[in-house]
């Protein structure tokens, strides 16, 4: 899993409509922030498809990201979504040689949606953490490992370094 990107203050979130507020407002203040700009502060209607949650341009080159946000974990379902999405913009707002990317953000995700990325390479996703009042962005890579980190993260400092002890031992031992 990439390393933290985006470590900014932030209340639980209870919506999904709760999180793009959120990152909406302090977009400037996340990595994503860094590359991309807002084309609109909110939500984008499509008026024919739905409503992008989050929709920016790349500062330095012609791309469109299409942002769909997840409160909780996603199912393969949003794939689908973010490439309506795509498509439309793509259509009816990029240039002839403008690229259009997707981004999921959400909590966690599970084995088909990971397994689905894999053959989309214009999309990908990040999972969001609150830890002590931050919002913490990370590029999701298996949701194996992404459910190991968080059991880890909560163990104590003690408890850590306990299990790297055996971890140790058990690999001198092989």
């Amino acid at each position: 899993m990439g390393a933290t990107k985006s470590a900014i203050s932030v209340d639980a979130f209870d919506s999904e409509e709760d999180l793009q507020k959120y990152l909406a407002q302090h977009w400037e203040a996340t990595t994503l922030g860094t590359d991309w700009k807002l084309f609109k502060t909110r939500q984008f209607d499509t008026h024919e498809i739905g409503i992008i949650d989050l929709l920016a341009q790349h500062r330095s080159r012609p791309s469109w990201l299409v942002v769909e946000l997840k409160v909780l974990k996603t199912s393969d379902q949003v794939l689908g979504q973010v490439l309506r999405y795509m498509g439309w913009v793509k259509q009816h707002l990029a240039a002839e040689n403008d690229t259009v990317d997707g981004l999921v953000i959400a909590q966690g995700t599970d084995t088909q949606t990971w397994y689905g990325l894999k053959c989309l390479p214009n999309v990908r996703m990040m999972c969001y953490r609150r830890r002590e009042g931050a919002l913490e962005l990370s590029e999701v890579t298996n949701p194996a490992f992404d459910r190991a980190l968080a059991a880890l993260a909560g163990l104590d400092r003690d408890q850590r370094l306990d299990l790297l002890e055996k971890l140790k031992r058990l690999e001198t031992t092989r």
